[in-house]
This record gives C-alpha cells, structure tokens and sequence, in this order.
C-alpha cells in the first residue's frame, strides 16, 4: 500500500535520478498537489482548461500517446474514462507516472484502470484497437519523426473513431 511517507521516498529517489521531472503539476485531491496547478500549460492546469472542450470520456476506452506523469489518462479516468492504455518513454517519468497511478488510487480510494506500456508511441501500430473509442496525444506527437507522424496518424485514421492531437506553437 502506498502511504504519504512512502510517496515522499519514492519522489525523493525519482528526483535524485531527474530533478527536472517535476515540471508538470498534479492536483491528487484533499489539497495534495505537486507543483503549481494553476498553470494552464501543463498538469492538472491544463487538463482543466481544456477538459470542456474534449469529448466525454465516460465509459470510453483510450489511448494516450505520450503520457508525461499520467496526470492527464489519470485524469480522463477519474471523469469515467472505462480504462487507458497509455504511453511513456523515459524510464523516470514512466516510474513517476505509476507513482501518481497509485497516489491518485490512495487518494481516491478506488481503482483506476490505467495500462502504462513503458516504450515509444510508434508502438499503438502494433496494437488491437477495435475496441478503442479514442486515442489522444498531448503535446507528444511531434517527438516522432515526420514519417513516423504521417504513419501513425494515417494507421489511427483507419482504425479508431477519434485520433486528437495537441501541439504546441513550435513551427518546427
């Protein structure tokens, strides 16, 4: 079981590896937060700015490109998502997404059908989608090369019922 003491161990330990990691906040609940929530850039700021302007995720099944800390899946979950599958590929920020995984269930007090596949987003071409309603990339898409881009978005378009994509304002 996870306890506030043992939380603070395992943040402690990701940040020795990562200090940076922290840069997306997370609202968990009852007033525990980790960074400045009130950003609309990232974290939890975000998901609440642009939550009214996404589709229902209730009892929807997901999957989420480039998942960061898992605020945003954790998030979709707790607005009644079915289940996400989500993706990450730094090995640090995939351990501190399934720390946050397991913060958001301690303080929720309820299970949280979240699958992390710890590799590259290029990887949902391998996977069975006929049962995905969504599959979303937040500010993630653009690590993929163009190619890779273009086939991912092309293989989506042919598989799944929506593909959103959020970028940012890098023309590059």
């Amino acid at each position: 079981l996870l306890t506030k003491q043992a939380m603070e161990e395992e943040i402690n330990s990701i940040t020795s590896q990562q200090p940076d990691i922290f840069y997306s906040p997370v609202y968990y609940r009852n007033g525990e937060s980790l960074g400045k929530v009130n950003s609309i850039e990232f974290g939890t700021g975000k998901w609440l700015y642009m939550k009214d302007y996404l589709p229902k995720f209730s009892g929807k099944t997901v999957v989420d490109l480039g998942c960061n800390n898992a605020m945003i899946p954790l998030e979709m979950l707790r607005a009644g998502a079915k289940k996400v599958t989500a993706f990450e590929a730094n090995p640090n920020v995939a351990r501190l997404a399934r720390l946050n995984h397991r913060a958001f269930e301690m303080f929720e007090n309820r299970h949280f059908e979240l699958t992390l596949k710890e590799g590259y987003m290029n990887e949902v071409m391998n996977m069975d989608l006929s049962d995905v309603d969504a599959v979303t990339a937040f500010c993630s898409f653009y690590y993929e090369s163009v190619e890779n881009m273009e086939r991912i978005a092309r293989h989506l378009s042919q598989s799944v019922p929506l593909f959103i994509v959020q970028s940012n304002e890098n023309t590059d």
